[in-house]
């Protein structure tokens, strides 16, 4: 058997151009976000800034991980998939891949305007000024809105209801507590200026009302 009869032979490409086009733009985007992720450890985890306040959470890049390799094999081995008409499948698979590309975008962007205030646990440092540009101006914390995101889009991809039940009921939940972590740490840090930031900006999802 030749190189080109074991390509044609392959799942994936098997499959419609538009679920292999899925499966290597999904691919892509969550490379990405982790070497991001990467890029950030490098650069920040050990840099030398004193740290004016600080909390731990048993929600950090670790615990993240873990939930990202759970959500990965319920993904491979097709756990929970549920059967949709090929109408509706092209309909999820675009609008999942939109959202997991706008998600990947939306994290490295985070990630730019951030920089050195980064931290894996949660750290207020001397010299830090409020994040409230780029991103920042659409949502309070873009680096975890844009991970739930990806994970809702990659739901749609795949058509998994275990997916997406695995993103409502424990990673949001995750977020939630970090997020609500760093805003108190936020809040003493910076005050009034923190208070007008966050009637202005939704916690994961742009504020459309009030």
């Amino acid at each position: 058997m030749n190189l080109l009869e074991l390509l044609k032979d392959s799942p994936l490409l098997s499959q419609p151009p538009l679920a292999i086009a899925a499966n290597v733009v999904t691919f892509f985007a969550f490379v990405l976000v982790a070497a991001a992720v990467v890029a950030d450890f490098k650069a920040y985890h050990h840099q030398n800034k004193l740290v004016a306040k600080s909390d731990r959470s048993f929600v950090e890049t670790g615990s993240m991980t873990a939930f990202f390799v759970a959500y990965y094999v319920v993904l491979k081995l097709q756990l929970g998939v549920f059967v949709a008409s090929d109408a509706l499948r092209q309909v999820m698979i675009i609008a999942g891949l939109i959202v997991v590309v706008v998600g990947a975008a939306f994290n490295v962007w985070g990630r730019v305007v951030l920089k050195s205030r980064w931290a894996n646990q949660i750290k207020i440092y001397e010299d830090h000024t409020l994040a409230t540009t780029g991103p920042y101006a659409i949502v309070r914390h873009p680096l975890y809105a844009s991970l739930i995101w990806m994970c809702l889009g990659g739901a749609l991809v795949y058509a998994n209801a275990l997916s997406l039940v695995l993103t409502v009921g424990v990673f949001i939940p995750m977020m939630y507590i970090r997020g609500k972590k760093e805003d108190v740490l936020l809040l003493e840090a910076f005050e009034d200026q923190f208070v007008e930031f966050r009637a202005k900006t939704g916690m994961f999802f742009p504020r459309v009302w009030g």
